[in-house]
């Protein structure tokens, strides 16, 4: 069943926070699986909005540890041209944050971490250059460390995000 909070949220990150203007290029970026239904629901905006393109870069929950645990320094070195040409030519980066497992790194070597880090930053730089945003997505490691369950999490989460904020200024006008 399709969660309408999350069709407000994402309206309110367009419609707020970037600002999509028809023909702009928006890259889309999920890390941790509890981000597809968000990708999803930003996808069919940024269709429905009239983006030019949008480009999805998903990252499962497990992936920076498989590259941590097994890249060789060829690897760990190998700079992406294509991403940064794409960053160039972006628009709007909105990135949705959903991890379960907190020291799922914990057994990689910090320094192959920073080095991947480092030889990546020209990217980061770039996209931090355009309109974006990043937000964290309510999973069951977020809702543990807060001592609430799931659902009690998503409730606190999307009170916080979707609030009418000038509905509530007036009132306290």
């Amino acid at each position: 069943m399709k969660d309408q909070r999350i069709e407000n949220l994402i309206s309110l990150i367009f419609n707020y926070s970037v600002g999509l203007v028809p023909g702009e290029i928006v890259l889309l970026k999920g890390i941790g699986d509890g981000s597809v239904p968000y990708l999803k629901e930003a996808y069919r905006q940024c269709i429905l909005r009239g983006a030019k393109y949008t480009e999805i870069d998903f990252v499962w929950s497990e992936e920076s540890e498989v590259f941590g645990l097994f890249a060789n320094n060829e690897q760990t070195d190998y700079f992406p041209n294509h991403k940064l040409d794409f960053a160039k030519k972006c628009d709007i980066l909105i990135s949705f944050f959903a991890t379960d497992n907190f020291v799922h790194l914990a057994n990689i070597d910090p320094k192959n971490g920073l080095k991947r880090k480092s030889s990546l930053q020209p990217i980061r730089k770039e996209l931090l250059k355009k309109r974006w945003v990043l937000t964290e997505i309510p999973t069951h490691g977020l809702a543990q460390n807060a001592k609430m369950s799931l659902s009690e999490f998503e409730d606190f989460y999307f009170s916080a995000c979707i609030t009418d904020y000038k509905k509530m200024s007036a009132a306290q006008n």
